[in-house]
């Protein structure tokens, strides 16, 4: 298996982990893969109550991990150009401007505009492992626990 796979691998997991551990552990309202791009945007664009700015870390948290994995897969180049401040932005300036497919997962929702505003160049495309495309793909489609299952299964072959 490629180094750049096994990398990404390990950042996908490692921040989507530490992420959402370190979120959770603070916040009981924190978004998570089972919300839908409207609960997202609804829970995150004004968060409310005494947990407010707590809400809004984690929410910027979920993003920039989202992002995180975009880049090392190739798939968004933000670098360290971007600040987290304004992924969260795009993100939600996203989710709001297709609010007809705000059904969709949040994390497809956040990572269809971090792509579409932060493409990478032809010579940055990504290199083609069909074991990887089909993670991508587990990704976007079903729930975080079926990716991490197809990214360790990658890993592992």
């Amino acid at each position: 298996m490629p180094i750049r796979t096994k990398r990404f691998i390990t950042a996908a997991l490692a921040v989507a982990l530490a992420s959402t551990t370190a979120a959770i552990a603070q916040v009981r309202r924190v978004p998570t893969v089972e919300l839908s791009g409207a609960q997202f945007f609804n829970r995150c664009a004004y968060p409310q109550g005494p947990n407010g700015e707590k809400i809004a870390a984690a929410c910027g948290m979920y993003v920039t991990g989202v992002a995180d994995g975009l880049q090392a897969a190739g798939l968004a180049c933000t670098g360290q150009r971007v600040a987290p401040q304004r992924l969260y932005a795009v993100s939600l300036g996203w989710i709001r401007n297709h609010w007809p497919a705000a059904r969709n997962p949040a994390v497809v929702m956040i990572s269809h505009g971090i792509e579409n505003v932060y493409p990478c160049r032809a010579v940055n495309a990504r290199v083609t492992n069909p074991a990887m495309d089909q993670a991508v793909r587990t990704f976007e489609n079903v729930a975080m626990k079926e990716f991490v299952k197809a990214c360790l299964a990658a890993l592992l072959s």
